[in-house]
């Protein structure tokens, strides 16, 4: 059902487009409430610091958001501009989130043990993938650009499914997003690891001295000190901490979907993000495992999603939910 230009919407799809932001502002303020309640009510203190550039990019977008669905209805201005400010928004409080999670399940044994084990029993070598990139640099940098490439996508992506009308495929592809990084923020509590990286004590300059990787063992350090004595959340350096399961391997699911319905552009992004997904063991420090749940979750979230943005259109219509829009992958613009 996509939206055609602001006149051409029907009363029915404004009403979607509507009720489908309103969810997804709703999960957003529920989990702002869980972080804030969490922090006031335990022993984590939280320390102040530089704002970040999101504290502002975020309420401006939103604003303009608000206006062009509440007070003169334009579907062009609000969906790209109410995308922006939830993917802008989300992610900061989801990073705040993870931090949390990680602090509740500082009782808890680390898995990494465990997952090593279950990529050897899949037969997969971590370091064996390391020393065969570490040999062909030129792949591995191009690689380390497809698992940065994430930042660059949410734009493209936003901005492309605008302008070809697809507001519906973006509304999806933003709450299934929200409801991958409440699962993997969730990993940190009821599965928490290091990583592979710190796990077999790798080192740069000995293991990997040909590629430098996005991600190796930054992260360790603050998931150590939220499960010790003085747990601290420091404003302006949260970045988020994720292992299991993988956000980029939900995210190289979620973005090839989401360009699915662009022809040509369907294709570039396709190969971007199995690239992306070839780069996240390494360039993500992740175990094996880690993507296997990712791309699980992301199906399930888009279905998830789908389903939900189906519900929502029936009850506007006053007809019966479609079925699940997953399984027709690329006819959900």
């Amino acid at each position: 059902m996509p939206f055609a230009s602001a006149q051409g919407a029907s009363p029915e799809e404004r009403r979607a487009f509507t009720v489908t932001s309103q969810v997804s502002w709703a999960l957003t303020a529920a989990l702002l409430l869980f972080v804030i309640g969490a922090i006031l009510t335990t022993s984590i203190e939280f320390r102040r610091g530089v704002l970040p550039l999101n504290a502002v990019v975020g309420p401006i977008f939103g604003l303009v958001g608000f206006v062009y669905i509440y007070l003169r209805f334009d579907i062009t201005v609000a969906g790209p501009a109410d995308a922006i400010a939830l993917a802008v928004i989300f992610t900061s409080v989801a990073a705040a989130y993870t931090y949390v999670m990680t602090y509740l399940g500082a009782g808890a044994p680390l898995w990494d043990a465990r997952f090593a084990a279950a990529d050897r029993a899949l037969g997969l070598d971590w370091r064996a993938y390391l020393a065969w990139l570490n040999e062909r640099p030129v792949f591995g940098w191009a690689l380390d650009q497809a698992y940065l490439s994430i930042l660059k996508q949410i734009p493209c992506l936003v901005v492309l499914l605008a302008l070809l009308g697809q507001h519906r495929r973006l509304q999806i592809f933003i709450l299934a997003s929200q409801l991958c990084l409440i699962v993997c923020g969730a990993g940190g509590c009821f599965l928490p690891a290091l990583g592979i990286y710190e796990f077999l004590n790798v080192s740069a300059a000995v293991d990997h001295p040909n590629i430098a990787l996005a991600t190796t063992d930054q992260h360790v350090a603050q998931v150590l000190q939220l499960r010790g004595p003085a747990p601290f959340i420091q404003l302006g350096e949260i970045e988020g901490i994720i292992v299991f399961p993988s956000f980029h391997m939900a995210l190289a699911v979620l973005f090839a979907w989401g360009f699915w319905g662009m022809p040509v552009v369907r294709w570039i992004a396709l190969a971007l993000n199995l690239a992306m997904a070839a780069a996240t063991p390494l360039s993500g420090g992740h175990y094996f495992v880690d993507l296997v749940a990712g791309a699980i979750l992301a199906v399930a979230a888009i279905a998830a999603a789908s389903a939900l943005r189906n519900a929502i259109e029936g009850r506007v219509a006053g007809r019966p939910a479609a079925a699940p829009a997953f399984s027709r992958f690329g006819s959900s613009g």
